[in-house]
């Protein structure tokens, strides 16, 4: 059984999708699967670019596809009865609207889903928004979630209450970069900002008087530097797929702050402090409460070590194995 994941071809600040087929590769070859990655030769943009995209993606070898990314509208053209779509978030099914919205909802969702033998999806959030707003038979999806790197491990550090480090992944619109901003004013620490900030979030934070220190473009030694360098990840978004930051914080041994809204709440189990993003007091609470209280921060961060556990890349690789061999055998009777 040869397995081809096919994937998008990524551009400047795109890694998410990247890491999480990177780790896939590297735990399918550890069960010794026979697995080969494909990436198509162009950027997902415009109607020429697509059509090549699937012009390229019809001659992919392979017993078992799996389509990954913004994509999945190539699954439409692959045997269905070998073909697995992964659904990593619902979001534009959100935020569009009119025709745009009836052209992805039919291209990228319903015609591969209907073509696809199997489909994931990274969170039960997802596999709820998915069911509520495309039609599918909820038994078809099966949710497997998104594994952490191995090299995201425990870090010890003292926790900085004088004037504690807080970390931010992200910057883009459903990151709340600018109701966090609002959030911190007036409290004495320090806030790192990966991701390219605009002009707006630049002036924002000029204006709240906040210290910050922005980085973009960093290796993943480099990540994994910001969370052993920090003492709070703060990750309030108003909508997320997953939420991968908040494993990777836990992973460190780092106290939490996210949202209590959308996957936030299923991803870090009962390891982080919930807020309301769209409420800025609530996210100033939040944060003083962890800075404030140490038992229940060092709860919070031991119960958190725990919940990274579930998310093990072996234990998550066995679980698309299964799948793999599931629909090659049904393929092949």
């Amino acid at each position: 059984m040869k397995v081809t994941i096919v994937s998008r071809k990524a551009h400047f600040g795109q890694f998410s999708v990247e890491n999480i087929i990177e780790r896939l590769l590297l735990s399918c070859e550890l069960l010794g699967i026979n697995v080969e990655r494909r990436t198509v030769p162009f950027r997902s943009k415009g109607f020429v670019r697509r059509l090549l995209i699937a012009l390229f993606a019809r001659f992919y070898s392979g017993d078992v596809k799996h389509v990954f990314g913004d994509i999945t509208f190539v699954a439409s053209i692959f045997d269905r009865h070998r073909t697995i779509v992964t659904i990593l978030d619902c979001y534009l099914l959100t935020t569009l609207t009119g025709l745009k919205l009836s052209i992805y909802k039919y291209f990228w969702m319903q015609l591969p889903l209907r073509n696809a033998t199997a489909i994931t999806v990274i969170s039960n959030e997802t596999k709820e928004e998915l069911i509520s707003r495309v039609s599918i038979d909820p038994k078809r999806i099966t949710v497997v979630p998104v594994s952490v790197s191995p090299k995201f491990v425990f870090h010890a550090r003292k926790f900085n209450k004088t004037k504690p480090n807080l970390l931010q992944i992200g910057t883009k619109e459903n990151k709340n970069i600018e109701n966090l901003i609002c959030a911190i004013s007036g409290l004495t620490c320090k806030l790192t900002i990966i991701g390219r900030l605009t002009s707006s979030q630049k002036d924002l934070l000029n204006e709240h008087h906040i210290e910050y220190e922005n980085k973009v473009q960093l290796s993943d030694d480099d990540l994994i530097r910001e969370y052993v360098n920090a003492d709070i990840l703060t990750f309030v978004s108003t909508y997320e797929g997953f939420g991968m930051p908040i494993v990777e914080a836990q992973k460190v041994v780092r106290v939490v702050v996210t949202s209590n809204v959308s996957s936030m709440p299923e991803v870090a189990g009962d390891a982080a402090c919930l807020v309301d993003p769209a409420n800025i007091s609530s996210i100033t609470e939040g944060v003083r409460r962890v800075i404030d209280n140490d038992i229940y921060r060092e709860s919070l961060i031991s119960k958190g070590f725990t919940n990274s556990d579930r998310y093990n890349e072996s234990v998550i690789a066995q679980q698309y194995l299964d799948i793999y061999k599931d629909v090659f055998e049904q393929s092949t009777c």
